[in-house]
């Protein structure tokens, strides 16, 4: 790298909010992916039967369409 500088500062308030928000960027919560450390099937949404994922969470779920 030619240059360096410093990272911008976090708009958000605590850490904990930085790494919840960044985790559901990657698509990588407990919800979503504690079956690999349980040794576990992938888990289903139990509303509409497809494999649970954070786009289907938020933006597909029927479970939650009035929320949206």
């Amino acid at each position: 790298k030619v240059t360096t500088k410093k990272w911008s500062t976090s708009s958000r308030e605590s850490r904990r909010e930085e790494v919840v928000l960044a985790r559901m960027r990657l698509g990588h919560t407990m919800l979503t992916h504690s079956h690999i450390f349980r040794r576990e099937p992938q888990p289903v949404c139990s509303a509409c039967n497809t494999t649970l994922t954070v786009p289907h969470i938020l933006l597909e779920c029927s479970k939650y369409v009035n929320a949206r």
